[in-house]
Parts: C-alpha cells; structure tokens; sequence
C-alpha cells in the first residue's frame, strides 16, 4: 500500500529514515524545499546549476517511492503548502520571476 500523506507522525520518522540515507548534500536539497524555496532559488543557494539541484530532487523522489510514498500525493501537498507560505509572504510568481 502506498504511503502518500505524511501527517502522522509515523510517516513522518519513515520519510526522515529515507532522508537519513541520502548523502548530505540531497538533505540540504530537501531542507531548502521543506523551507519553501523553489527548485530555481534552491540551487542558486546551494551554487548548483538548475539541472544538477533537478537530478538530485529526482533521486529523492526514487528513494521515496522506493520505500512505498505516492510521491504524486506528496508533490502536490508540497506545493499547495508553499504557494500558501508564498501568498502569506506576499511572493507573486512575477516577482521570482524577476530574479532570474
């Protein structure tokens, strides 16, 4: 059975085992979008191009899947959660635009 939403608590300790087995660098990946930031802000922070921050995004969604997560479910919780921190903080998706 497919895990997809990880609001119990016991979700939450098997997303942070996968997550522990990751190299350091994809944790900081997914610190930085737990935060909110986009795949474009992320990588600009971490000094990586967009394609190299997209791989490694891509290898933690595998890992996910791998342990039994709908990834599809979680993606989309992911980015209903930041468009409402986005609006609360008054970010329009113009404004990112701007800095690229």
């Amino acid at each position: 059975m497919a895990r997809g939403s990880v609001s119990d608590p016991g979700e939450v300790l098997a997303v942070e085992e996968v997550m522990r087995r990751q190299p350091a660098f994809r944790r900081r990946v997914w610190r930085l979008l737990l935060e909110g930031r986009s795949q474009s802000e992320a990588a600009r922070e971490l000094g990586v191009s967009r394609q190299r921050l997209f791989y490694h995004v891509t290898r933690i969604r595998e890992s996910l899947a791998e342990a039994g997560f709908d990834v599809a479910a979680l993606r989309r919780r992911h980015y209903r959660r930041t468009r409402r921190r986005r609006r609360a903080a008054g970010v329009t998706q113009s404004k990112t635009k701007q800095g690229t």
